[in-house]
């Protein structure tokens, strides 16, 4: 019986270990850097106003998150804005439970604040983009304020060129790099979170994680025919991009 009770309580703290993240806090995975989730208890911060809260995403808030990024992903993979190049093997993007998970610890801050390390185990280089909608009376409607603030993130093209895909990042980054981030050819998948608060207005915090962020003096995605190098074949609704099988490798470099 005692060695049957000692055996219970193994599994009880290896299933705390497992529920508060302590993989998290290896220092490998952020080359020292603190992790958002390492010894995180996953509440909201001193400082938030008092009706905080988490909202819950649906499965049409997800859809219309990953419709919209594949969706402009697309049209920069098929090479139909002028000043960028088409790619030859753009992922699909996918969601990722463990990426959103990450992304509801940053919005617990109740403010637009980059987290300084987000990786697993998995994607070794994890890239974020954040949002805050604002408005007097009551809280943007979770999916207004979410198609709002992923067209901003995209339109900031305008704001750059070839070059910053190229090679990144130039200057006046925080101008673009949303959008470097969304056509990133190696982000694979996708997780985001939403808070809600309010001080002088009616806040709606968004953040989104990707499974590849952007690296400095790296590509963001290849130039190339596109599509042409897709192994898997394309995604039959976003022709642009490979089929969601193809097997790309969220963590390389080039």
């Amino acid at each position: 019986m005692k060695c049957l009770f000692l055996f219970k309580v193994l599994i009880y703290l290896s299933v705390v270990s497992i529920v508060l993240g302590d993989d998290y806090c290896n220092k490998k995975l952020c080359s020292g850097q603190l992790h958002v989730a390492c010894k995180n208890p996953g509440k909201f911060s001193f400082f938030c106003p008092r009706d905080r809260t988490s909202v819950a995403l649906s499965a049409d808030d997800k859809e219309t998150i990953l419709d919209s990024h594949n969706s402009f992903r697309n049209i920069i993979a098929s090479g139909s804005i002028g000043s960028f190049c088409s790619a030859g093997r753009m992922a699909t993007m996918q969601w990722s439970t463990e990426l959103e998970n990450l992304a509801k610890l940053n919005v617990l801050q109740c403010k637009m604040n980059t987290d300084a390390c987000r990786n697993t185990l998995e994607f070794s280089k994890v890239g974020q983009n954040l949002a805050l909608q604002q408005q007097t009376g009551t809280f943007m409607a979770t999916t207004t304020a979410l198609i709002k603030s992923i067209q901003s993130w995209f339109y900031e093209y305008r704001q750059t060129n070839q070059t910053t895909v190229d090679k990144c990042c130039g200057k006046n980054l925080l101008d673009y790099e949303h959008f470097l981030q969304m056509v990133n050819d190696r982000a694979t998948h996708i997780g985001c979170a939403i808070s809600r608060y309010s001080d002088s207005s009616k806040n709606v915090l968004i953040a989104c994680n990707y499974a590849s962020g952007n690296a400095y003096r790296h590509k963001i995605y290849k130039c190339g025919k596109t599509a042409s190098e897709c192994f898997s074949g394309t995604n039959p609704r976003y022709k642009a991009l490979c089929n969601v099988n193809e097997l790309i490798d969220a963590n390389q470099m080039y």
